[in-house]
């Protein structure tokens, strides 16, 4: 197949772990013809394109330091399933007096830890954003200094702003003016202020413009580059890692998006698939389309350390080593350590590092497999010494390491890596996604009676660890949350099944009746036993790329 059109082979490598290790897959692929690869991006991309484009990197204050704000707003964040150990200190900031305001479109289960409840209608989180910034700006209540000396394009972002008047907005995300008031008032008098921004905002049309108005809160006020300050989103301060000796990319490759996966496999002619560290049946959207292209490929491999909905379509599943089955250098996208993963026991069975499969590959098909790194204690020492990081193993088997240069605090020496070197409430970098380069807002046209929102489990992570016997057993029958009223309307009664559907796809599971979820929500937790993402077309965000999973416009009806 190499031989005849190397173009008909994909590789998709997901990110079901986030180590170093598994990387060296880049020098197995780069001796190849050719290939085709796959961009785009299912999590984070248009929250992190948005702060690349209005702060010039992706970045936040040390997790600790949160315990010196005095105003905390979670904003479309639910940490007390998805982030236990920043709960741990936003429990201790309220214990030194912090006020706590949480702003999603449900009462999460991080609710009770808040002073304030705020319950925007779905997908209106940009507005509301913006109804904060014009009655603070109106009211003469930002901090005019640091708007002067350290942001970009305020005039224009002040003219835009001034069209979400607190009328307009009530309107919009049926908070009424006074809440509005009340939100607006904490963020200009109470410092240091910390705006923690969940993920979930940006997977929706306008993700990435959502995230960009959050994100200028705290510029607003001054509260950037000081304790208990700043935007908390994805945390980027931890040292970049990087793999000596990787070849440089082929030039006979072509892209497929992700959000498209499926219908591209088809329509350009993919033959073989090697998949590694992803389920995209269960991850991707549009899934239906996903599992009739992966069952009409020739050849599809997967590797994987369990047989999952994806690798039950493969013709050979390659077992991968499990962790501490291996060594590896970890870092997080929330605190800045890097750590290190011994390797405790020998893989089990036939199961095996990535690095040897891809060894043995090599050998096999006559590529020189010496250019792939094994998976050793050598390894991991060409990694912290190319990544110019002055520590040793022994030092990390005791512990996480921060760098010698790490700060507490980002942004203190007030320098943006923007084109202009500041904070920019206008970003020209927009341009290039077609978007307006001030944060501006859409009405979406979609007549559907109900938005579907997906949220995750405290259960698992996304379908990772759906193999663990005592988490199945503690997990209930499919379930999706519904608001009461309704219910009622629908004849609903609660335990009941119901169909939740649109022109894509049908998914049944029982109605979970409650006021926690408002009037025209559908509330469904990953990793249950549904095909939840065959209702999810496949479409990018405004800026980065990423997939849009929230928002989707959906009808549910009784089971019949």
């Amino acid at each position: 197949m190499q031989q005849e059109d190397p173009l008909s082979f994909l590789f998709y490598k997901g990110a079901g772990e986030i180590g170093t290790a598994s990387r060296v897959y880049n020098n197995f692929i780069n001796q190849l013809k050719g290939y085709t690869y796959v961009y785009g991006d299912l999590c984070s991309g248009a929250g992190l394109e948005a702060l690349k484009l209005t702060y010039g990197s992706v970045e936040h204050n040390a997790p600790w330091d949160l315990e010196k704000s005095k105003l905390i707003v979670i904003w479309g964040k639910n940490p007390a399933n998805t982030n236990i150990q920043e709960l741990i200190h936003i429990k201790r900031a309220k214990e030194k007096g912090a006020k706590v305001i949480l702003i999603d479109i449900r009462r999460s289960e991080t609710a009770k830890y808040a002073d304030l409840i705020i319950n925007p209608e779905v997908g209106t989180d940009l507005v509301l954003a913006m109804a904060i910034h014009n009655y603070i700006i109106q009211n003469n209540k930002y901090d005019v200094d640091f708007v002067d000396k350290y942001t970009y394009g305020f005039d224009d972002f002040k003219r835009e702003a001034q069209k979400y008047t607190l009328e307009y907005a009530q309107e919009i995300t049926r908070i009424s003016k006074d809440k509005i008031i009340e939100v607006a008032e904490a963020i200009a008098n109470i410092k240091p202020f910390t705006l923690i921004c969940g993920f979930g905002i940006q997977r929706q049309i306008q993700g990435g413009q959502t995230v960009r108005a959050l994100s200028l809160l705290p510029a607003l006020v001054g509260s950037v580059g000081v304790f208990g300050g700043g935007f908390r989103y994805s945390n980027h301060t931890r040292p970049r890692l990087n793999l000596p000796g990787m070849l440089k990319t082929i030039k006979n490759i072509r892209g497929i998006n992700v959000v498209n996966m499926g219908e591209e496999i088809k329509e350009k002619g993919i033959r073989c698939m090697l998949i590694q560290a992803a389920n995209p049946v269960m991850s991707n959207p549009n899934s239906k389309a996903l599992r009739e292209a992966l069952e009409k490929l020739e050849f599809l491999v997967c590797i994987d350390t369990v047989v999952s909905e994806t690798a039950k379509y493969a013709d050979i599943i390659l077992p991968a080593a499990a962790t501490f089955e291996y060594y590896d250098i970890l870092r997080s996208y929330w605190h800045p350590y890097i750590m290190f993963q011994d390797k405790i026991v020998e893989p089990l069975g036939d199961s095996m590092h990535e690095s040897r499969i891809y060894r043995e590959l090599a050998y096999r098909m006559g590529f020189n497999k010496d250019l792939i790194p094994e998976n050793n204690l050598e390894f991991i020492e060409d990694v912290l010494k190319y990544s110019k990081i002055k520590v040793d193993i022994d030092t990390l088997r005791k512990g996480p390491y921060l760098t010698e240069d790490y700060s507490e605090v980002v942004y203190k020496d007030r320098k943006f890596k923007t084109p202009s070197g500041k904070i920019e409430f206008k970003a020209s970098g927009m341009e290039k996604w077609g978007q307006d380069a001030v944060p501006s807002y859409k009405r979406i046209d979609d007549e559907s009676p109900f938005r579907l929102i997906s949220v995750h489990s405290r259960y698992v992570i996304n379908s990772q660890y759906l193999n663990i016997p005592s988490i199945l057993d503690s997990m209930e029958e499919p379930f999706a949350y519904i608001n009461i009223d309704d219910a009622q309307e629908r004849g609903i009664k609660d335990g009941e099944k119901i169909t939740v559907y649109n022109s894509l796809s049908s998914i049944t599971l029982r109605a979970k009746t409650t006021y926690d979820v408002g009037k025209g929500q559908i509330i469904i937790p990953f990793g249950q036993d549904i095909d939840l993402n065959s209702l999810v077309e496949g479409k990018n965000t405004d800026i980065g790329l990423c997939t849009v999973f929230h928002n989707i416009g959906v009808n549910i009806k009784r089971f019949e």
